[in-house]
């Protein structure tokens, strides 16, 4: 197989307040996605949706493992006014 062949796995981000949603490299930790997108971890929720019917949405800490094809969603929560 070439690196041409080669996938990295992703996830599925949705941003709120703002309401947009991407397909982004997987990072292995919530503390590294928060990171990424230049958050605090004091400063937003992060949430794994649920998989299959049935289950529920699960709050993350920021040394949880980010699993390939999870749909998270972080929602800030500090007050900008």
């Amino acid at each position: 197989m070439d690196n041409a062949e080669k996938t990295t796995p992703q996830i599925t981000l949705r941003l709120e307040p703002e309401n947009s949603q991407t397909s982004i490299d997987r990072p292995k930790t919530v503390l590294q996605l928060l990171k990424q997108l230049g958050l605090r971890h004091t400063a937003c929720l992060v949430i794994r949706e649920p998989r299959e019917q049935g289950q529920k949405r699960a709050l993350l800490t920021p040394d949880l493992t980010i699993e390939t094809g999870d749909a998270i969603t972080v929602r800030k929560v500090t007050s900008s006014g």
